[in-house]
């Protein structure tokens, strides 16, 4: 058929009037799709985790991978702060240290090093009391220099009412107006029950009734040995109960003590892959947890040492980090732990 008999028939100018209609239309589109700027790749917010679980717009990121397979925790908002003490630079006193140390003057020393939590021993299962009488100056002095305090008890399940008694005290405390920030459970002595499932259970008892006792708001802190420590003597640790306690804590804090460790025997034993490999390990075990790494102990590790932990906690990217414990803490160490205010 020739050109102009086929524009001379109806059904032919039927589609040219349609094309003239649509071809502009569609073009205007296509312009204003073009100048139409982009989806925004960040948004304010986006990297609060409750905003990002909460918008059907801006997807959540990939969580970052970490050797070994972990996945690296997602850090709490410090704004809201219910977590924040468990966080960044920390340093430790224990029972054992009331007798050498003035609260003031310890106290001071920390808050210009740029320490942000102290954590303190509050009592043991075989103290006279739930919460040493010493601890009350400990935890005014720290609130007045503007650090956070968190309490610690180191339980013994046997028996467990006594020790959910005591660590529920920790929260109740109150020195001159002044209360804890958070608590831990301090979980390691294995001396009373020696039967693996039996301590297993009553770790977890314990744990879960002081979460019953307290709400589900209050900071909870579960202080353990780490998994390769764990791995040195697997039928003493068999069926540690990683995932029971997940369910009640809020934060892990691991044991972290490569000076017990052969590093000559074994590399990863060293204080960088100790800590390193410690954080990455436990996140696998404990999901989005956070995880407070505490290296040491002081009076038996060096300068190098130290700053080799300091390297592997910053590069695990761990919620905090410490060194056991304050009065232990060489002068020449705090250069390297200060870099610990990064995290």
């Amino acid at each position: 058929m020739r050109a102009r008999e086929l524009f001379g028939s109806k059904v032919v100018r039927a589609i040219a009037l349609t094309l003239v209609v649509l071809v502009p239309w569609q073009l205007g589109a296509f312009a204003t799709r073009a100048k139409a700027p982009s989806a925004p790749t960040s948004a304010p917010g986006v990297h609060d985790p409750d905003v990002v679980r909460s918008s059907p717009v801006v997807p959540s990121p990939a969580p970052r991978s970490e050797p070994g397979g972990a996945q690296r925790a997602r850090r709490p908002d410090p704004r809201e702060g219910r977590l924040w003490a468990f966080g960044g630079f920390g340093a430790w006193v224990d029972v054992y240290d009331f007798e050498s140390l003035v609260p003031s003057e310890a106290v001071a020393e920390l808050a210009v090093r740029g320490v942000r939590t102290l954590f303190i021993q509050t009592g043991r299962y075989n103290t006279p009391h739930a919460v040493a009488p010493e601890v009350g100056p400990w935890l005014e002095a720290a609130h007045r220099a503007d650090l956070k305090v968190v309490g610690w008890y180191l339980p013994n399940y046997r028996p467990v009412r006594r020790d959910v008694a005591r660590t529920v005290a920790i929260a109740r405390y109150e020195w001159a107006g002044h209360r804890f920030d958070g608590l831990g459970i301090d979980i390691e002595f294995k001396d009373d029950v020696a039967y693996p499932p039996t301590w297993n259970a009553r770790v977890v008892e314990h744990a879960r009734t002081v979460r019953e006792r307290l709400g589900r708001r209050y900071p909870i802190a579960a202080i353990t040995p780490p998994p390769l420590q764990m791995d040195v003597a697997p039928l003493r640790w068999a069926g540690f109960p990683w995932e029971g306690l997940a369910e009640v804590s809020d934060v892990f804090m691991l044991m972290s003590y490569w000076s017990y460790r052969d590093c000559g025997g074994n590399p990863d034993h060293c204080a960088y892959p100790f800590t390193h490999l410690n954080v990455s390990e436990t996140r696998r075990l404990v999901g989005d947890k956070p995880v407070h790494t505490i290296g040491g102990v002081g009076d038996v590790v060096g300068t190098r040492e130290v700053a080799d932990f300091v390297r592997g906690a910053l590069h695990a990217e761990a919620f905090g980090a410490s060194l056991y414990d304050l009065r232990t803490t060489a002068p020449a160490y705090w250069r390297h732990l200060a870099k610990l205010r990064r995290l």
